[in-house]
Parts: C-alpha cells; sequence; structure tokens
C-alpha cells in the first residue's frame, strides 16, 4: 500500500538540527470545533498561523490524506522541550 504525500511547507520555521533522531511522534488532535469536510485544511491553516507556537510536520485526515507542512529531521514544536530535539516527524 502507497500513500501520496501532499508537500505544502511552510516559511519562517526555525531551520535547527535535532540532538539525536528517536522518535516518531503521533499526536492526537481532535477538535470537536472543527468538523466537517474543511476541517483538515482549517487545522494546517490554524497551525500555520501559530507556528510560533506550535507546529508539526505533517498532518494525516480527510480520509487518509497526509500533507506534509514542515521538514522532517529538523526542530518542530509539538511534543515539549524534551522531546522535540529528538523527533524527527511529528504528525497530527
Amino acid at each position: 500500500m502507497t500513500y501520496s504525500i501532499e508537500k505544502r511547507l511552510m516559511s519562517g520555521l526555525p531551520n535547527q538540527g535535532l540532538t539525536e533522531v528517536k522518535y516518531v511522534i503521533a499526536h492526537e488532535s481532535g477538535n470537536g470545533n472543527n468538523t466537517g469536510p474543511n476541517a483538515l485544511e482549517n487545522e494546517i491553516a490554524y497551525m500555520s498561523r501559530n507556528k510560533a507556537e506550535a507546529f508539526t510536520s505533517h498532518w494525516v485526515g480527510g480520509g487518509g490524506r497526509i500533507v506534509q507542512i514542515a521538514p522532517v529531521g529538523r526542530l518542530q514544536y509539538g511534543c515539549g522541550p524534551k522531546g522535540n530535539p529528538l523527533s524527527y516527524a511529528q504528525v497530527d
């Protein structure tokens, strides 16, 4: 089984390497206030507006659609200061 990954990398992200590659983090991002056919796009737009606070490399939703919004193997702000520098990818 193969899946295509739609790449829409955000600009202005930190270009900081990882301390060590140990994890791929999977987040659960259920949002009862954001449902329906545009839910995935709404979550990506929210993260793009708030990337200084939090962002992950990938989003999965909308019937299995995968969208990459940040580079893998670089620092992401998704799981906190202990896990972020060790996480190759973080997926919502």
